[in-house]
């Protein structure tokens, strides 16, 4: 487990915090009466989603990437597992990866797509390989639809909860323009992510969209991380109830600190030396709630959320890397952080209006409103994703 961290103080500027490999950590329980099945059903979103576009095309995008994978991993050999809660107001928008892999979990509400986009791609992040949406939500599928035009994305996991609002038609219709297709991932399904590996906890659809999360456990080199979607206390029993081992050492807590999430109970069961909570700075919920911070604290569990420390990244070594002994935690502060804080649209690059499909300039000074907005580094990524000269902005003409 981590070097205890409650002694150590937690400037909200800068945090660098290094700490004890984890050792001794559990892995996660089978479920009683139920094997947990393979990455079949993952395997099929990728081959539908991929096989849905031009054929000659995909060919030749599935070469390319497979070498830039390939080149990519090797030159990160050792890289660490990588999770950056995006701090996103009252929302939740998390970035794994390693090794040239990417997850992305949730999206934020939709005015922050340009942000999000403008982050993902400084990460390095041309593709990803699974995008998490936990629950349909605004705050949690907002920039979706910008995320699912602009990437190549291999697997699409939802909640099987469907919610009659604008958030969830316009999601739905950006998948359809792209030929995409979700699934609801098994309980107890289990996918791979470089050198890490996730399971399915919960999945089932409840009464409530927030109890109706997609739940599952991150596992690294010994370290489990258990993300909770928006879950609140009747899911959270429902969890307990399966009889897995939830013993993790980051907690990401459910529904943005509310006092109806994050029980003793389940803190008893998770025992988190770290939680994460993603809510907005003094925000019109409240978030995160008092009750709750002080369950957490009397866990003895170290507290980062989003609304003082801006974005979060924690970085977790292999025994192999140059760091084995380290546990980094990195909070850039409010006034840093490049998601919080709208940044200037670099000039060399293209906007996409995701309603119209009509491409701009960066420069051009008829740019679609932010939460439209789909952000390309070239002609030819914009051409992949459905824009087209017969349909470019008159006034800047991107295509020349």
């Amino acid at each position: 487990m981590f070097l205890m961290k409650k002694y150590l103080s937690l400037p909200l500027i800068t945090l660098l915090i290094t700490a004890l490999t984890l050792v001794g950590c559990k892995d996660i329980g089978s479920i009683p009466g139920q094997q947990a099945e393979d990455n079949s059903a993952g395997n099929t979103v990728a081959e539908s989603n991929k096989g849905a576009r031009d054929t000659e095309t995909a060919e030749a995008n599935t070469a390319a990437t497979s070498t830039e994978a390939e080149d990519q991993t090797s030159a990160e050999s050792g890289a660490p597992l990588e999770i950056h809660v995006l701090d996103v107001g009252h929302g939740d928008s998390i970035l794994i990866k390693n090794n040239g892999h990417y997850m992305l979990v949730d999206a934020g509400q939709d005015d922050y797509g340009t942000r999000i986009q403008l982050y993902l791609m400084k990460q390095g992040v041309d593709h990803l390989d699974y995008l998490m949406l936990t629950h349909p939500d605004a705050d949690h599928i907002g920039s979706a639809d910008v995320i699912v035009t602009k990437f190549d994305i291999d697997n699409i996991f939802m909640s099987e909860y469907e919610k009659d609002s604008s958030t969830y038609s316009q999601l739905l219709d950006a998948l359809d323009n792209r030929n995409y297709s979700f699934s609801t991932p098994k309980r107890g399904s289990t996918y791979t992510l470089g050198d890490a590996t996730f399971t399915i906890l919960k999945s089932d659809v409840m009464e409530d969209s927030n109890d109706s999360s997609i739940v599952f456990m991150l596992t690294y080199n010994g370290t489990n991380i258990l993300f909770m979607g928006d879950s609140e206390y009747l899911a959270e029993e429902e969890l307990l109830d399966m009889g897995y081992d939830l013993d993790a050492d980051v907690l990401k807590c459910g529904h943005h600190g509310s006092s109806d999430a994050t029980t003793e109970a389940l803190l008893e069961a998770v025992t988190p030396e770290i939680a994460l909570i993603s809510c907005e700075l003094d925000g019109e919920y409240n978030h995160p709630h008092e009750e709750t911070l002080k369950r957490l604290e009397n866990i003895g569990a170290t507290i980062y959320r989003t609304d003082n420390d801006g974005t979060i990244v924690l970085k977790f070594y292999n025994s192999d890397g140059d760091e084995n002994e380290d546990t980094k935690i990195e909070t850039p502060g409010k006034e840093d952080a490049s998601v919080e804080n709208y940044p200037e649209l670099p000039d060399n690059i293209y906007v996409g209006n995701k309603n119209k499909m009509r491409l701009h300039k960066a420069t051009c000074t008829s740019l679609p409103k932010e939460k439209n907005q789909v952000l390309f580094e070239t002609l030819d990524e914009a051409i992949e994703a459905g824009f087209t000269e017969d349909n470019e902005c008159p006034n800047c003409k991107p295509f020349g």
